[in-house]
């Protein structure tokens, strides 16, 4: 990701990608739950939002999009 997206001359891009354990939001929050709060808020903020890799199922993913979008995804 740090070669596919401008940067400014600090180095900063307008997306970022973390990893994401559905099971710390609360027991019954379960994989099809992260995968509708991400769309969610891809479709409402119009922007690029996805779940982009599957290391270890309903403990752990990694999400990358655009900043804005990850902020409403805290």
């Amino acid at each position: 990701m740090q070669r596919a997206v401008k940067h400014d001359e600090l180095s900063c891009s307008n997306y970022a990608m973390c990893a994401i354990n559905p099971s710390c939001v609360s027991q019954t929050f379960n994989d099809e739950a992260l995968h509708k709060v991400v769309d969610t808020i891809s479709n409402i903020r119009d922007c690029l939002l996805e779940i982009v890799k599957f290391n270890v199922e309903g403990q752990q993913y990694v999400r990358a999009g655009k900043l804005v979008a990850s902020q409403a995804l805290t």
